[in-house]
């Protein structure tokens, strides 16, 4: 009974360390993408300021 019991909460413990894993992977991800596009925008705006200026 207690074996049973601790293999079932052992293979629970590893899935949820795997969900929880690909989870943050997950949102490491969407931070970077958001990371990325927003330095892109300001790229992209400032040459516009700089012709401007000119």
């Amino acid at each position: 009974m207690l074996t049973t019991f601790i293999s079932l909460f052992s293979i629970f413990a590893l899935a949820a360390l795997l969900a929880g894993t690909f989870f943050l992977a997950k949102l490491a991800m969407q931070q970077e993408t958001k990371a990325v596009k927003v330095p892109v925008r300001v790229q992209n705006q400032n040459p516009r300021i700089h012709s401007n200026r000119r």
